[in-house]
């Protein structure tokens, strides 16, 4: 297979990941979240006994982190296949990011659709904050590879 399908064969997978979790219904999804959330506690109360890991507070930011962390995950994976079909620089940065968005958009626009599910724009952000993190480490991996494949990290050339 080429390389140039096989990295946007994984975003469509990764997608389909975040469509399937999407698509639960609200009941199913705050299941979910209540395990992660538990496990979560767990690690909390061992490293710090006295916060009050059982907090709605606590719910709240692992639903905004499994969506910070999905589109993460999707920033990379654009970030490469972009750069696989001849985008890359702040270019690719750009389409990948551009295509991050369109996603979260669409991913909430379909959840308004999921029994007991709704749009919100809290969760696009997380999602774009997301692929904005992945897409800035990714650049400045980048940045750095380059100068060290040319000798220095100052950018002089020997």
């Amino acid at each position: 297979m080429s390389k140039k399908v096989v990295p946007w064969l994984l975003v469509f997978a990764w997608l389909g990941v975040i469509f399937l979790l999407s698509h639960q219904p609200a009941t199913a999804s705050n299941q979910l979240s209540k395990k992660v959330t538990a496990a979560i506690a767990g690690i909390i109360r061992l490293a710090a006994p006295g916060f009050d890991a059982d907090s709605l507070a606590v719910h709240r930011a692992v639903r905004e982190w499994a969506h910070f962390f999905a589109f993460f995950v999707l920033g990379l994976m654009n970030a490469v296949a972009t750069g696989k079909i001849g985008l890359r620089g702040l270019r690719g940065i750009g389409v990948a990011f551009g295509f991050c968005v369109l996603c979260a958009v669409l991913d909430e626009w379909h959840q308004r659709y999921v029994p007991g599910r709704g749009a919100e724009l809290s969760d696009v952000l997380a999602d774009a904050g997301g692929a904005a993190a992945a897409l800035a480490l990714f650049g400045i991996g980048a940045f750095i590879r380059r100068r060290f494949r040319h000798g220095s990290i100052r950018g002089k050339r020997k």
